[in-house]
């Protein structure tokens, strides 16, 4: 089977262009010798140091050692048996023994009965960046011993936790459509496999995945306003700003179960730089799904109103997880002040939204209501659109 659908799609090619490594094998998990590996690309023979031939018939273990972390290997395993989709890291050898950090997603690949013949592996070298995350956190450490202007430092830490929040929500956006694309491709053999007129398929093909390929490319394209310095101040509408950065975050906050109720008066607008308004949008939203797994929420929800009241402007964001103890609510906004564990936060965020809304001449002020916190803020235009 797994040969008939490499002569069908010429999977085989494909999967020999691709830059990470991909490892197939068959759907047996039980026994010392299984699952075997079945192929393997050219990328993972270049980078590992085994040929094909050193690999087929053997099973993926050939590739873990003494860091190759255990309670990772365990849920793989517990994952698989179910059927699941899997994604992972750890630690793996190359034939030399070199070790290296690899991100891997495993897809079980199922007949017309159900029944698992394959599992398909696209795994990724991650050690540079890897190595990279601690030589900027290296560098951020060596920075606050130089510097003394605190503020400085505050404002150079929002940012960068700003960018690694959107950086893995890209992440998680692209993992969706990637997965929709490799079994599109799958599917496309049995198709034709099953006699199904060939260029009716094709072009059911084409659709959806220019369709998940148009996705793509919107996130990237938010992504890359996120990033990018605003220049001037503007008038800008709240609704687009919230779904936005919604757009870019859907996937992230889908993972934590985390539903949106929005209600926003479409016209409803601020003088500003968007871009810094975002990561005010952003930071509340990531406090909200901390609290939520601080907390282990059921049933989470974050509503977001925005509305014109006597000749206010007013956005609410609120969420059902818990809220925050009464007598640390007047000290939120202070730096460095966190209700979360250490792990979890710096004190940053809040603190560093209050100045860019300070900078918009707006307030924002917070209060314990129905089970969560909320978050009011509030401005009066002076400028048109």
């Amino acid at each position: 089977m797994l040969q008939d659908i490499f002569t069908l799609t010429n999977t085989n090619k494909l999967l020999d262009s691709i830059y990470n490594y991909v490892v197939i094998t068959d759907g047996k998990l039980e026994g010392p010798d299984h699952p075997k590996i079945l192929y393997v690309n050219r990328a993972f023979e270049e980078f590992t140091g085994y040929s094909a031939s050193e690999v087929l018939g053997k099973t993926p273990r050939v590739l873990q050692g003494e860091r190759t972390e255990r309670k990772v290997l365990d849920r793989l395993k517990e994952t698989l048996q179910k059927g699941e989709f899997f994604e992972g890291n750890t630690i793996n050898y190359k034939k030399d023994g070199t070790p290296y950090h690899v991100e891997w997603n495993i897809t079980p690949i199922k007949n017309n009965q159900g029944e698992i013949i394959n599992y398909f592996c696209v795994q990724k070298d991650i050690t540079e960046s890897i190595r990279y995350k601690d030589f900027l956190k290296q560098r951020v450490e060596e920075e606050i011993n130089k510097r003394k202007d605190q503020e400085l430092i505050n404002q150079k830490q929002a940012k960068m936790a700003a960018m690694g929040e959107m950086i893995d929500a890209i992440a998680h956006q692209w993992k969706q459509p990637i997965g929709v694309i490799k079994l599109r491709v799958d599917m496309l053999g049995y198709d034709l496999e099953d006699g199904l007129d060939p260029l009716e398929t094709y072009k059911a093909f084409q659709e959806k995945i220019n369709a998940q390929i148009e996705h793509m490319e919107n996130t990237l394209q938010e992504f890359r306003g996120f990033l990018r310095t605003d220049k001037e101040l503007k008038c800008f509408y709240i609704k687009d700003v919230v779904q936005k950065v919604l757009l870019l975050t859907k996937d992230e906050f889908m993972k934590y179960k985390i539903e949106f109720s929005l209600d926003i008066d479409p016209n409803l607008y601020i003088y500003g730089y968007e871009n810094e308004f975002k990561h005010v949008i952003l930071n509340m939203l990531n406090n909200s799904r901390d609290a939520f797994e601080e907390n282990n929420t059921q049933g989470r929800v974050i509503t977001i109103k925005g509305f014109i009241e006597n000749g206010d402007n007013i956005l609410l964001i609120q969420d059902n997880a818990g809220g925050i103890e009464e007598q640390k609510l007047p000290k939120i906004f202070e730096p460095e002040f966190t209700t979360k564990s250490a792990d979890k936060g710096s004190g940053i965020g809040l603190y560093m939204s209050k100045q860019i809304l300070d900078k918009f001449h707006a307030t924002i002020k917070a209060h314990n209501q129905s089970g969560g916190i909320c978050f009011t803020i509030k401005w009066v235009n002076i400028h048109n659109l």
